[in-house]
């Protein structure tokens, strides 16, 4: 039969260990509450930056959020990049104007790609891009197939020709896979994105003017004990050379 002081021994060894095990518990909690709160903000950041970037893109080039969102992942899938897919719709959206204002050049662009300029007025962006896409496909010769893709897309079109070579069929493909799997943004989304972007430039400003404000309060204070720090280094220099 255990004695009492092999109780009050046992009571306090396992209090011990309960009392570290509830502060392991604790850092743990809180190293937790640090890692959501950090992913949450991070969080913020990136929905801000990408809606924002697909809103911008939606004013420069006049295509919707969604189909830029879609395009922008088939472009992902293609080791195209985001800027060099927004630069090539924004040439496109300047060679239709070229179409519809009737320019001569690109009509005979247009006649070289078998393409004809009323089906393609009448069609939306993502549906140009596609047509596009596989009157350049359909070309074999590799410098010509770029030659032609830069009178539509401009001199970066280079860029794109990895997600061109897809034809309308694997672009559509892989915009059916950017619904499915949800990455698809709607414009109300990326609209609350570019406004939440502005908040978080405007709170930036905010503390930067903050901080120059505080810093010109204390800038004389510290610049006067730097000086009497550099006077009383220099006088103990003086002081050991003495010695």
């Amino acid at each position: 039969m255990a004695s009492l002081g092999d109780l009050v021994v046992n009571l306090v060894a396992d209090s011990s260990r309960m009392a570290t095990g509830l502060r392991e518990g604790q850092k743990m909690l809180n190293a937790f509450a640090a890692a959501t709160a950090a992913m949450a903000t991070a969080s913020v950041y990136r929905f801000a930056a990408v809606g924002d970037a697909f809103n911008d893109m939606a004013t420069r080039t006049g295509i919707a959020v969604e189909s830029l969102s879609a395009l922008s992942y088939a472009a992902k899938l293609s080791d195209t990049s985001a800027e060099g897919l927004q630069s090539s719709l924004f040439k496109m959206a300047k060679f239709l104007d070229g179409v519809r204002s009737g320019s001569s050049e690109a009509a005979s662009t247009l006649h070289e790609l078998g393409l004809s300029a009323s089906q393609m007025l009448a069609a939306s962006p993502e549906q140009q891009f596609a047509m596009f896409a596989d009157a350049i496909k359909s070309i074999q010769d590799p410098s010509l197939r770029v030659a032609a893709a830069m009178k539509v897309f401009g001199k970066g079109a280079a860029e794109i020709i990895p997600l061109l070579l897809e034809g309308s069929s694997g672009i559509g493909a892989m915009v059916e896979e950017a619904n499915r799997l949800g990455v698809v943004m709607s414009g109300e989304t990326a609209a609350a994105a570019a406004a939440t972007a502005d908040s978080i430039d405007r709170l930036t400003a905010a503390f930067d003017a903050a901080s120059v404000q505080v810093g010109a309060v204390f800038a004389p204070a510290v610049e006067s004990a730097a000086s009497m720090l550099a006077i009383i280094a220099g006088a103990n220099q003086i002081g050991r050379a003495h010695v």
